[in-house]
């Protein structure tokens, strides 16, 4: 079955503008729907934590970095 959670995911993008791209991005990624957003950390509503939802939000991370010339904390 599925596992619904709320989980904080640490934003690492320096820019604010590339983290409210970000946050408002994850919603579009199935199954994700951005709560809440504070300072460098989001609250992503999951609808299944065994399907890695993190994994393409830090995917999705990367990316947009990438369109805003910066590279992620974790990718440093």
């Amino acid at each position: 079955g599925l596992k619904p959670a709320l989980l904080a995911y640490p934003v690492s993008l320096p820019d604010e503008l590339a983290r409210v791209v970000l946050v408002d991005a994850i919603t579009l990624l199935p199954g994700t729907l951005t709560v809440a957003a504070e300072g460098n950390t989001a609250l992503v509503h999951v609808v299944d934590t065994d399907a890695a939802p993190l994994d393409d939000v830090r995917d999705l991370e990367e990316r947009v970095g990438a369109l805003f010339g910066r590279a992620t904390e974790a990718a440093r």
